[in-house]
């Protein structure tokens, strides 16, 4: 009843294989407990623009160029404004952002973040529902157009974007809505 029901990681780990990993265990017993995992994909590589992250127990997030206008800014007590979400998140760098009255952050951990809401609006919803079945809800009810009903796209060798495969944007953008009410749902654990 009282505990955790979803958790987001964006920290950086060396890559180790999965049995020797502590966060990627970790990660394992919360899923198993029944706590939903978002993680990014990381930044860095192993070229530019590529994330790499390879627990597959987890859902893992990146980030696009999705180009809808739902920013806003939360002001806190002490009169520090945050960006609450941005159009146009690339995987980031930082060292272009323009100054402002907010802080701009970006990224793959930012996403992680996105779709973490998404998997608290599910199991608020649906709180009979599996981690693992609320990950396969949100990756199928993704969709892989973006804004302009095109073919969603990555940054090219030239510095241009290019359309991307499938196995270059995975499951495609986190559908809210969608999710909510997904249809056929696919529920399996983890067994000893």
């Amino acid at each position: 009843m009282y505990g955790v029901d979803v958790l987001t990681l964006s920290i950086r780990k060396e890559d180790l294989p999965l049995y020797e990993d502590p966060i990627a265990i970790a990660i394992f017993f919360a899923m198993e407990k029944g706590t939903f995992v978002s993680t990014s994909a990381r930044n860095d590589g192993p070229t530019p623009q590529s994330m790499h992250n390879g627990i597959p127990w987890v859902i893992i997030v990146a980030t696009s160029t999705l180009n809808r206008e739902f920013h806003g800014t939360l002001t806190l007590g002490n009169g520090a404004s945050i960006i609450v979400a941005w159009p146009n998140v690339l995987v980031s760098n930082i060292g272009q952002c323009a100054f402002s009255n907010f802080n701009f952050l970006s990224g793959t951990s930012m996403a992680s973040a996105h779709v973490a809401s998404v998997t608290a609006l599910v199991k608020g919803t649906h709180p009979d529902w599996s981690p693992v079945a609320i990950r396969s809800i949100i990756m199928t009810t993704s969709y892989i157009l973006d804004n302009t009903k095109g073919p969603i796209k990555e940054i090219g060798d030239d510095g241009g974007y290019k359309p991307s495969s499938s196995l270059a944007f995975g499951a495609g953008h986190a559908n809210p809505n969608e999710a909510l009410n997904p249809g056929l749902v696919y529920d399996v654990g983890a067994q000893a």
